[in-house]
């Protein structure tokens, strides 16, 4: 294309220069993904956007049907992605991400789930979709969820067995099911997967067909697949009592910090 960004405080700018390749600055800027905007625009104006977008990693470039060169996020450098040379094409996320497991991308392909590093031990709101390579731990390490859970589950398997749960829930869910219908120890961070599911679909209790066994709702289907009302009560008393003991935590350490602080030397007691 015949624009460009230039480095930062050439041709009289103190920013980046957004430049034709002829050395005609069209603009300053103070980001280099500003100056990227810029060019986007005047090769849009001019009909000299193209298929550039070939397989490239970053979700910008694809909406923009850009080459990473003309792509104000890649040029921020704000995206790892295969397309551009000059970032990190190692890291699955960009700056500010981290991963936490996979989802479906585009055609079902499973990409990296990324998320904001402040939030990344926050899963209370990872989709159904999200898939984590270690769901399952040892029994002395994990919670082994209770009969009623169990049951539920294999409730729901037997709905997919007899061919009454077309379309219902998504392999997650399903795997989900798999493992509480066998009895298996969860990881703490999947129970609170568990519970955010449970929280955000209960509404699904004011749906058709919801308890129909002979036609069941595909919310009631998935319901039960995820441990049904017993999960859903379990994974809650797991979470919560989670969150007493952090809270707890921070209570302590608050009241050790100022005692040492005060400079007593005995203690807390």
């Amino acid at each position: 294309m015949p624009y460009h960004v230039g480095a930062k405080g050439s041709y009289g700018c103190s920013g980046y220069p957004a430049l034709k390749d002829t050395g005609e600055v069209m603009g300053c800027h103070k980001t280099r993904s500003e100056a990227a905007a810029q060019i986007y625009a005047i090769n849009r104006s001019e009909g000299n956007i193209g298929k550039v977008y070939e397989g490239c990693g970053c979700p910008t470039c694809k909406e923009l049907n850009v080459s990473c060169e003309d792509c104000p996020v890649c040029q921020g450098g704000e995206m790892k992605s295969d397309c551009c040379g000059n970032v990190n094409k190692k890291a699955p996320c960009w700056d500010g991400y981290v991963q936490r497991g996979m989802k479906p991308g585009e055609g079902g392909k499973m990409v990296p789930n990324c998320v904001p590093a402040e939030k990344a031990d926050d899963l209370f709101e990872d989709d159904d979709t999200v898939v984590y390579e270690t769901d399952t731990v040892s029994k002395a390490d994990g919670y082994s969820p209770p009969a009623g859970a169990r049951a539920a589950a294999r409730k729901a398997i037997k709905f997919k067995e007899d061919g009454k749960a077309n379309g219902a829930g998504t392999s997650v869910g399903w795997t989900r099911a798999g493992q509480l219908a066998r009895g298996e120890s969860l990881s703490l961070s999947t129970v609170k997967r568990m519970y955010s599911y449970f929280s955000r679909h209960e509404v699904d209790k004011k749906g058709k067909d919801w308890g129909n066994q002979a036609n069941p709702s595909n919310g009631y289907i998935m319901w039960l697949a995820w441990g049904g009302d017993a999960g859903y009560s379990w994974s809650r008393r797991i979470v919560n009592a989670e969150k007493d003991k952090a809270l707890f935590a921070d209570t302590f350490n608050s009241i050790e910090k100022k005692t040492r602080k005060r400079g007593s030397g005995n203690g807390l007691w």
